[in-house]
Order: C-alpha cells, then sequence, then structure tokens
C-alpha cells in the first residue's frame, strides 16, 4: 500500500489506541484492587466512558446524474462516496473518504471503467484539534487545500465553468486552522496549507504548493472568502508551472433563509486547464421556494474562453433524497470540435444514509456541503 494511505491507518489505530488508554487510565484511579478480576460494574462504566468520548461513523452519498450534452445521452454517479470517520473527544478525528465515480454511458456508448486504489482514495486524513487547549487544528494527508469559498448549491456543481478554479482537491499536504480566538477577531479563521502537486495518487510528490484562505462575517448575514494559492507543478511543462490564483469571495443569506445570494472571482495565472486566460467569475442566487424546495439562478464566465448560463430546481423527496433537474447553456469564444455551443440537460438524483445524529436535509439541500 502507499506511503500515505499507511501513515493515515497507522496514525488512526495509534489515536484510537491513545483513547482507549486515557480512558483506562481514568478508571484504574477509581478501581478498588481485586483478586478476582474487574468487578462487572467497573467493566460497564468502562465500556460507557469508551461510548461517550469515542464514535465511529459511516456515510454514503450516491449522485446518480443523467443528462444530455450536444445531443449526446450520458450516465453516471458523480461526486459519489463512502467515508469513515473516527472522532475522539474534540481533540483527534481520522477520516477515509472512497470515491464511487463512474461513467456509465458517454456521448451515447457505454463505457466499461477500471478504478485503482489511488483513484478509489479521494480523501485520507488526520485532523488534532485544540492544540494546548487553544483553537488550532493540524490536518496532514490527502485532502481538499485552503482555498475558495467552497458554495456549490448546483445539482451539476462539478460541470461549473469555474470549478476546476475554485478548488484544489485530491493532493497531500499539510493544512492549519486558526479560529477566531487565535486572530484577535480581525478574521473569523485562518488556514495555510502546504502540499504536493500531483493530484490523484498517493505517492508524496514535491511539496511546492502553498494556499491561505481567510474568512470574515462583515454582516451578521454576508461573510467575506479571501484565499491566494501558488502551485509550483513541477511535474508539468514550463509554461504551466508556478501557477498563481488569487480568489474573492461572498455569500449573503438573508435572517428568514429564503434567499442567498454568491459571487466568486478568480485571477488566476499558468493554469493548465485554461492557459489563454486569466480571469474567472461565477455569480448566483438561491430562492427557497417552499420548506422542501429551492431554486438556483447562475451565471460563470471565463475571459477569452466561455461564458456559462444555468438554472436549477431542487426538491428534497425525504429526509436522505433529493431531486434535482439543471440546464445549462454553453457559449464559447471560439468553437472548436472538442468545445461546441449548445445546451445541457441534466438530472441529479441524490441519497444520503449515515450513522450521524446529522440530516441530509440540514446539513445537504441548504447547507450546500458538498
Amino acid at each position: 500500500m502507499k506511503l500515505i494511505l499507511i501513515i493515515t491507518l497507522m496514525t488512526l489505530v495509534n489515536a484510537m489506541m491513545w483513547a482507549d488508554d486515557e480512558v483506562t487510565g481514568l478508571l484504574k484511579t477509581e478501581r478498588p484492587q481485586e483478586k478476582e478480576g474487574v468487578p462487572k460494574e467497573f467493566e460497564e462504566e468502562r465500556a460507557a466512558l469508551l461510548k461517550k468520548n469515542f464514535t465511529l461513523e459511516a456515510t454514503l452519498k450516491l449522485h446518480g446524474q443523467g443528462y444530455i450534452q450536444n445531443g449526446e445521452e450520458n450516465a453516471r454517479l458523480n461526486a459519489s462516496t463512502i467515508s469513515l470517520v473516527a472522532k475522539y473527544k474534540d481533540l483527534i478525528k481520522g477520516v477515509i473518504i472512497g470515491k464511487l465515480d463512474h461513467q456509465f454511458i458517454q456521448n451515447g456508448e457505454s463505457v466499461n471503467e477500471s478504478m485503482t486504489i489511488e483513484d478509489f482514495i479521494k480523501e485520507a486524513y488526520i485532523e488534532i484539534h485544540n492544540i494546548g487547549g487553544k483553537p488550532v487544528a493540524f490536518v496532514f494527508g490527502k485532502q481538499v487545500m485552503a482555498f475558495g469559498q467552497q458554495y456549490f448549491p448546483m445539482p451539476f456543481w462539478t460541470d461549473g465553468a469555474l470549478y476546476n478554479l475554485q478548488v484544489k482537491k485530491e493532493v497531500i499536504g499539510l493544512t492549519i486552522r486558526l479560529d477566531k480566538e487565535m486572530l484577535m477577531g480581525i478574521f473569523d479563521k485562518a488556514e495555510v496549507s502546504w502540499f504536493e502537486n500531483k493530484p490523484k495518487d498517493l505517492n508524496i510528490g514535491t511539496m511546492d504548493g502553498v494556499s491561505v484562505r481567510l474568512t470574515k462575517k462583515l454582516l451578521e448575514q454576508l461573510q467575506l472568502t479571501l484565499s491566494s494559492l501558488y502551485a509550483g507543478n513541477d511535474y508539468l511543462e514550463p509554461a504551466f508551472q508556478n501557477e498563481t490564483r488569487q480568489a474573492v469571495g461572498l455569500v449573503y443569506k438573508n435572517k428568514t433563509g429564503t434567499f442567498s445570494g454568491y459571487v466568486e472571482g478568480i485571477y488566476f495565472e499558468h493554469n493548465p486547464k485554461f492557459p489563454n486566460s486569466n480571469i474567472g467569475l461565477t455569480a448566483g442566487t438561491v430562492i427557497k421556494v417552499s420548506k422542501e424546495s429551492e431554486v438556483v439562478i447562475e451565471f460563470s464566465l471565463i475571459n477569452d474562453y466561455l461564458r456559462q448560463y444555468s438554472i436549477a430546481y431542487r426538491i428534497a423527496l425525504t429526509k436522505n433524497i433529493s431531486f434535482g433537474p439543471e440546464i445549462m447553456y454553453w457559449d464559447y469564444t471560439k468553437e472548436t470540435s472538442k468545445n461546441k455551443d449548445g445546451f445541457f440537460y441534466g438530472l441529479d438524483l441524490t441519497m444520503m444514509m449515515d450513522t450521524g445524529k446529522n440530516s441530509y436535509y440540514d446539513n445537504y439541500l441548504f447547507g450546500h456541503k458538498k
């Protein structure tokens, strides 16, 4: 097994053993000496204390999506995951997230895809909180780095024009998070990530990337996010090395929760996906139609490349299942055989099952957590 997976699993096991030892130590101080073994009531107390402080949760999230693009039919599982989270109090958390994405039909033809361990492990990291009693957290492993405001309300958010500019994901790195108390109230949160840049594997490459993200509530309903990223990209050709991105984002939500608006602008250079562009912008609004449903309207552009117009409707069918149709129009600055103007019609059916206390409806539909 690759190095990062081994490190993550070993650290998680050690954290679990440490948690067990800590509780055991506490109980030993209260346990009377007995020659004939430990009384049953103390074993029950020990088990109850472990159950209270240690949690293990599993979550299955499936996004089944069918869509028509350029007149061709497509079907896939997208952004679908299975995750395991082990947590001791609010001190240590170990996370492993497996990717379940699969393209069944592409451009009208059946697809047979294979998956390696590198493809399957989407995230694997250890998170340590409250270092020295302070609101500081360290996160190490394969994770999403600290960049962008990460607000994606559209059902087909991964097909958004700016999505690959708004995130830095599936790379190995270290993130340090500081909360408001450590920042003297200037910002609500500050995060710094140091990472390697070659994505979608379990090898630790050259650690030549760094990003910073700052968040601040300007008003009770208005949040500002500032972020900056540098990626050395030494595995790419020289034209795409020393990539930089600067992002500013705002999210507004009214007091009743019936309306929200968002905007994010990105200035970038040396990006391998958009070599002839340097400005990206996305803006949209979410209107709550009823308790169970919402309409999302979004506009995105990348200069000298693409304008994208989107509208979607989401409805919670049950506590754990939602349904969402979406229509997009792609308007390229210059059409090619690969990039053609046209409509995108999609249907998304999302199901989430977990062993935790939080419901899908509360955390996904209107929380927009991906």
